[in-house]
């Protein structure tokens, strides 16, 4: 076995001058512990008062409509199904987006409406 060289433990030398944080906090302990608890009198006082609502209820503002035509080509349900629809769905001011979709027998449309306005008439 080789045999190991142990090094004596270096100890940390002291600060040669404390931070001026360090310092300000030392000359100041009382007004800091002031501080303090003034800042934990205000943190309970704020736990109490505030509103906690773990479940807020909100509106999912989306909607998709499928539609089957079976036997029906693509043109065909574009020109029956689909813009009809959308015409009619994308008629509202709430409505700000779309994605449509046609294939051989089957349309899709989605719609993300937009903000709830007070009084206006809403779409789901």
């Amino acid at each position: 076995m080789a045999q190991q060289s142990k090094q004596p433990e270096q100890t940390p030398r002291p600060l040669d001058k404390p931070s001026p944080i360090v310092v300000a906090g030392m000359k100041y302990s009382k007004e800091i512990i002031l501080i303090t608890c003034i800042f934990i009198a205000f943190g309970i006082y704020a736990l109490k008062v505030m509103n906690k609502n773990e479940f807020p209820s909100f509106t999912i503002r989306e909607g998709v409509v499928a539609a089957l035509y079976p036997g029906a080509s693509v043109e065909q349900i574009e020109q029956e199904v689909l813009k009809p629809l959308e015409d009619y769905v994308f008629s509202y001011k709430e409505v700000n987006k779309k994605k449509t979709h046609s294939g051989r027998g089957r349309a899709l449309s989605r719609r993300i409406g937009g903000a709830n306005r007070a009084g206006g008439a809403q779409t789901a």
